[in-house]
């Protein structure tokens, strides 16, 4: 099998040498687990590493803002941009009804116009690597739920089938014990779900990984330790017996 490496220092080890290629992996976890970061440090690394350009969706917050965020992690996005590394498509502004000058964006927050937005960044740079940050504004847009599986199964079909890239799609969970996924469907349409958790241990928050799924490879069952540092991102995986 193919595999995309994750950019993620011992992650590929847990799940067979790399996420299967051309798939769709559902990144998933509270607020404040490491969504963004391991999803950056997946299209930073696949540049720097492996020469695989990646495109950047963001919907929940301005590109403006992404890029100064990941400057103080230490990974300079704009350089990449520059380079053909990465590009960013903005769904944010449409969203947000507010006036863009960024070189991919859409005009009405519709998955319609996302899919073709993006099949022309990856066309342009040649991209390898997706990353949609997140799911949630685009699902919250429908009121109705077979209307909201209908149009996330043409974006799952759409990033599977049109595209020959590997897709991280980030989405959030506000009580883990009743679904890992905000509309508790993004979990069956992915062929991959990586849950990253930040729970209480001896007195102390600690950052744990779940791999729960991952079609079409081996893959760990144990919870995974990790810690983030500044200039290398999600770091020290280790298995763990804390959870």
């Amino acid at each position: 099998m193919v595999r995309t490496k994750t950019g993620i220092d011992k992650l590929d080890d847990y799940i067979g040498g790399g996420f299967p290629a051309s798939r769709n992996i559902l990144l998933t976890g509270e607020p404040g687990t490491c969504k963004t970061i391991f999803a950056t440090q997946f299209l930073y690394y696949g540049a720097k590493r492996y020469n695989e350009p990646g495109i950047y969706v963001t919907t929940d917050i301005s590109p403006e803002r992404y890029r100064d965020d990941m400057r103080r992690l230490g990974w300079d996005i704009t350089s990449l941009e520059s380079s053909r590394k990465l590009a960013i498509v903005d769904a944010y502004s449409a969203r947000a009804e507010r006036v863009t000058e960024e070189k991919f964006f859409i005009t009405s927050f519709e998955i319609k116009d996302l899919t073709e937005k993006i099949y022309e960044a990856v066309e342009r740079i040649n991209a390898k690597r997706i990353v949609i940050d997140s799911l949630v504004p685009l699902g919250l847009i429908y009121r109705d739920e077979t209307e909201l599986r209908n149009n996330f199964m043409k974006l799952f079909s759409f990033l599977a089938d049109s595209l020959e890239c590997t897709t991280i799609l980030i989405s959030e969970t506000t009580n883990k014990n009743v679904s890992i996924c905000r509309f508790g469907i993004e979990d069956f349409l992915a062929d991959g779900v990586v849950f990253l958790d930040h729970p209480l241990a001896d007195n102390k928050y600690v950052r744990i990984m779940h791999i729960r799924k991952m079609r079409g490879t081996s893959h760990t069952e144990i919870p995974l330790y990790f810690t983030v540092e500044k200039e290398h991102g999600i770091t020290n995986i280790s298995p763990t017996t804390m959870v």
